[in-house]
């Protein structure tokens, strides 16, 4: 996609994974984590959470947004630009100024 690839998770057939896949290994993820790590708790991490993060990632990498609604499955880009708009936005300057 636009000069991108591999970032699509695939199941034992080849096939993209559904989002129901997808829930279901973060929460085995999750489980296994807590049991091998119960002394460092992590917050409940959601499938759309790992989603939007990947697609944070590639917005960050400059995949085109057009492109990204797409593997973000928004209805149509103005969406995908409302939600990914300052992304890469840097607030912090040397002296606190916004840059």
């Amino acid at each position: 996609m636009d000069g991108y690839s591999s970032f699509f998770l695939l199941d034992k057939d080849n096939k993209p994974k559904v989002a129901l896949h997808i829930e279901n290994e973060m929460r085995w993820a999750m489980k296994k984590y807590r049991k091998m790590h119960q002394d460092k708790p992590l917050p409940h991490i959601t499938s759309y959470a790992f989603r939007h993060t990947f697609c944070t990632n590639m917005a960050n990498a400059g995949l085109n947004i057009k492109n990204l609604q797409y593997v973000i499955e928004h209805s149509d880009a103005g969406v995908t630009l409302n939600v990914y708009i300052y992304v890469s936005y840097d607030c912090g300057g040397a002296n606190g100024e916004n840059r």
